[in-house]
């Protein structure tokens, strides 16, 4: 879907203070040559947890870093999440995102 021109001036301005590497993961920007392509949903939560931990050691502004730390947060909350589901699988309790995966839908 094709964005509109105010959609892409915010999208620039919300990269402009990103690492090369999360502006890339969120859709523009020049991606580091040496970052490896995420896989599924766990791969790219990982990753982003990884590029915010790095960002943060860079990051000099209270306010940025209370941000990224929400964000951050929310990040492990999904990773945990899906943790959780893959060992509820595991004993055979089927959550209905994964029985969804599981037939197509």
């Amino acid at each position: 879907m094709p964005m509109h021109a105010g959609e892409m001036g915010l999208n620039a301005g919300m990269q402009a203070g990103m690492p090369p590497e999360l502006a890339s993961l969120v859709g523009g920007g020049v991606g580091g040559g040496d970052v490896a392509e995420p896989q599924d949903a766990e791969d790219y939560v990982q990753a982003m947890l990884d590029m915010i931990a790095s960002w943060r050691q860079a990051e000099s502004d209270p306010e940025d870093l209370l941000v990224l730390e929400k964000i951050s947060t929310l990040l492990q909350q999904i990773s945990t999440g899906r943790a959780k589901e893959a060992s509820d699988a595991m004993q055979g309790k089927l959550s209905p995102r994964i029985l969804a995966q599981s037939y197509g839908g």
